[in-house]
């Protein structure tokens, strides 16, 4: 395989859907919990591990990542032990969600003369803490390097940028998070009337510097905190289109094959 060529996923088309042939880009960063190397977020040309959403639209075919379903049994079973042991398990799964979306957004922003790419993913191989992730998402959003995100994404990108009112699920995500803040007692500024999506992942890191960095919030304050942000997770995981696109993992052997895992229950 040629550097330009691509990998694809072949599988029937669904009614109304149509095939996408999309050029490949180039990442390099480690997740967590879950460890993948990305070189496209689309297709691949040369690398050995991917992490590839589908190549068909989505249509409503709507489905759940399998590592996010993972997280929500873990949290089920930690709910069943204490509510201290399932607020931990929510910052876990805080810390994956974050670490999702900043993947998928940073891996389609398309090569340019400023490399900024380049920039953001060399941010996060060194990043010392959840912050930080943040902070290159937000970069990836609205600094200079959204304007060479791949219009595949761009939808994604307004999803997360855009100022939502009360009555958005954005908005009621961000408040929701809000709210477990103050139920923490954790001191951030009041909740606007127009707030975007990406906040939630702003206040989260704060959150979890604050309780799992370097706190250590009581058993009545987790039982308190439990419910709005389980509830804010839940509007994530299940309407923020990112994580309900259709994914796949890739794997290159030494032969040049493909080993295609599906990572949604549907892939």
């Amino acid at each position: 395989m040629t550097p330009g060529d691509m990998a694809v996923i072949d599988r029937p088309p669904r009614d109304g859907e149509r095939r996408l042939m999309r050029p490949a880009g180039s990442a390099d960063i480690c997740g967590h919990p879950v460890c993948v190397r990305v070189r496209s977020v689309w297709a691949t040309r040369s690398d050995p591990m991917v992490a590839v959403p589908s190549l068909y639209p989505l249509t409503g075919y709507a489905s759940m990542l399998r590592p996010i379903e993972q997280m929500w049994e873990r949290y089920r079973n930690e709910k069943e032990d204490s509510d201290v042991a399932a607020f931990y398990g929510l910052m876990y799964f805080g810390e994956l969600l974050t670490k999702l979306v900043a993947c998928a957004l940073i891996s389609g922003i398309l090569d340019d003369r400023d490399r900024h790419r380049f920039g953001l993913l060399r941010q996060l191989v060194r990043a010392d803490g959840i912050g930080e992730w943040s902070s290159q998402l937000d970069a990836a959003l609205t600094g200079p390097s959204a304007q060479f995100l791949r219009a595949d994404l761009q939808s994604h990108q307004r999803e997360l940028s855009q100022r939502a009112v009360a009555g958005d699920w954005q908005h009621e995500s961000v408040r929701l998070l809000h709210v477990t803040l103050g139920a923490l007692q954790v001191e951030v500024p009041a909740l606007p009337s127009h707030v975007p999506l990406r906040q939630w992942f702003s206040w989260f890191a704060i959150l979890r510097n604050k309780t799992r960095g370097h706190g250590a919030p009581l058993g009545l304050e987790c039982s308190a905190a439990l419910h709005p942000f389980e509830e804010s997770i839940r509007i994530i995981t299940e309407r923020l289109g990112v994580l309900t696109a259709e994914w796949v993992y890739l794997h290159r052997n030494l032969s040049g094959k493909y080993r295609v895992t599906a990572l949604s229950a549907s892939s």
